[in-house]
């Protein structure tokens, strides 16, 4: 599923255009409510596939089957004005 939205540079997966695909056996409808990508005071961006990500020291594997895929994403702040910057709150965790 993630290999048929990819973004323009192909790097991560688009949630942007949504809607009817035409497939050999009939149709695939997309679509969500993007009021779903908010996070606190943060909203979901630049998602890649969870599969294609290594992880090392977890003894945990939670899968659940079903359609669809799981994603992995990064946070941008809803308002960049009140938000501090990711450098800004790395250097207050480091002192």
């Amino acid at each position: 599923m993630t290999l048929g939205l990819p973004t323009v540079d192909g790097k991560y997966v688009s949630l942007g255009d949504l809607g009817t695909y035409s497939l050999p056996f009939g149709k695939l409808e997309i679509s969500f409510d993007q009021a779903n990508l908010r996070w606190g005071d943060r909203r979901l961006v630049n998602f890649i596939a969870a599969a294609e990500l290594e992880v090392y020291g977890l003894s945990e594997r939670y899968r659940q089957p079903g359609l669809g895929v799981p994603l992995a994403a990064a946070t941008a702040p809803l308002d960049p004005e009140k938000s501090p910057t990711t450098s800004s709150t790395r250097r207050r965790a480091c002192r």
